[in-house]
C-alpha cells in the first residue's frame, strides 16, 4: 500500500513539475555524453583542430583518455536514469521500457568488453568463454554501439512524460556528432587508397616484435612518420590496424614492425610461422604450387 501511495504521489508530482528531476536530468546529461564521446574518435577533425591555437589550452593527443573519462561519465548517468525508473516506474513497458532495456544490455556488453582486464587478455576465462577477450571481442562489441544510438532515438521519441515534439531533445544532441562521425567515416573510405601486397620477408626480432617486409605498390607515396592501416584477412576479414611505417620512402619495398600484445598481434604471428614452415617444407619437396599456395598466405591489405 505504501509503495502503491508512493507510486502516485510521484505520478502526482510529474504532473505537476512536467517532469521527474533525477530521471529528466540524468537523461540530459546522459544524451550530452553519447553526443561528445563520438567526437574524441573523429581523427580528421582532431588532427585539424590541433593545428590550431586551441591545442595550447586543449590537450588533444590525450583524445582516447578523453573518450573513457565520458564512458565514465555515461556509466554514472545510465545507473541514475536507470535506478530512478526502477524505482519509481517499473511497471511501466512500452517501446520506451523495451528500448531502454536492450539499450543497457548492449552497453554493459560494449562497456564490459573495453576494459583492461578484458581488452588486454588479463582476464582468463575458461573455453568458448575466452573469446570474450582480447583485441576481436572488444573490436566487435563496440559495434554494437550503432543500434545503441539508433535504439536511443526511438527511446527519446517515445517519452511518456514529454509531449511536445520541441521538448524531446535527443536529435538535437546527437544529430551533429553523428554526421560528423559518419562524415570521417566515409572520408577515411574514399580518401584512403586500398592495396593487396605480397610479403617478402618476415622475421621475429627480440622483444617479440614482429617484422614484416612487403612488395610496394607504385601508386602507394607516404612521408617519413606516417602510418598505415593493415589488414591480413587470414586473421580477420574485417579488422584494420593502424601501424608506423619503418621503410624509408624510397625504398622499393613497406616496412612494418609489430609488436605481440593482442590477440590480433598473436593470432598474425601464428599465421605467419605457419606459412613459413609450410612454405619451407614445401620448397625441400621442390613442390612449386604449395609454395604459391604458401606465399599467398602471406598478402595483407594496406590503405594510408
Amino acid at each position: 500500500m505504501e509503495c502503491r501511495v508512493g507510486l502516485l504521489v510521484s505520478r502526482e508530482l510529474e504532473k505537476d513539475m512536467g517532469v521527474d528531476i533525477v530521471v529528466k536530468g540524468s537523461a540530459e546529461t546522459l544524451k550530452f555524453n553519447m553526443a561528445l564521446i563520438l567526437f574524441p574518435v573523429c581523427s580528421n577533425t582532431i588532427t585539424w583542430i590541433r593545428s590550431t591555437k586551441l591545442s595550447y589550452v586543449v590537450p588533444f593527443d590525450d583524445n582516447i583518455n578523453f573518450h573513457k573519462t565520458i564512458s565514465a561519465a555515461i556509466v554514472i548517468a545510465v545507473i541514475l536514469h536507470v535506478g530512478n525508473h526502477l524505482a519509481c516506474d517499473f511497471p511501466r513497458i512500452g517501446v520506451e521500457g523495451v528500448t531502454g532495456i536492450l539499450m543497457v544490455i548492449l552497453m554493459v556488453i560494449a562497456f564490459t568488453l573495453a576494459t583492461r582486464w578484458f581488452r588486454r587478455n588479463l582476464v582468463r576465462l575458461p573455453k568458448p568463454f575466452d573469446r570474450l577477450t582480447g583485441f576481436n571481442a572488444f573490436w566487435y562489441s563496440h559495434h554494437l554501439l550503432v543500434f545503441v544510438y539508433i535504439l536511443l532515438i526511438v527511446h527519446g521519441q517515445c517519452l511518456y512524460i514529454v509531449d511536445q515534439w520541441y521538448k524531446k531533445t535527443t536529435g538535437m544532441y546527437i544529430v551533429v556528432p553523428v554526421l560528423l562521425y559518419a562524415g570521417e567515416r566515409t572520408l577515411r573510405f574514399f580518401r584512403s587508397g586500398l592495396y593487396t601486397v605480397k610479403l617478402l620477408k618476415v622475421a621475429i626480432n627480440p622483444g617479440n616484435v614482429l617484422a614484416l617486409q612487403m612488395s610496394k605498390p607504385p601508386q602507394f607515396r607516404y612521408k617519413s612518420g606516417q602510418y598505415m592501416f593493415v589488414q591480413c584477412p587470414a586473421v580477420s576479414p574485417f579488422e584494420w590496424h593502424p601501424f608506423s611505417i619503418t621503410s624509408a620512402p624510397g625504398d622499393d619495398y613497406l616496412s612494418i614492425h609489430i609488436r605481440q600484445l593482442g590477440d590480433w598481434t598473436q593470432e598474425l604471428k601464428r599465421v605467419f610461422s605457419e606459412a613459413c614452415e609450410l612454405k619451407r617444407a614445401f620448397a625441400e619437396k621442390g613442390c612449386d604450387r604449395a609454395t604459391a599456395a604458401a606465399t599467398r598466405m602471406l598478402q595483407v591489405r594496406s590503405r594510408k
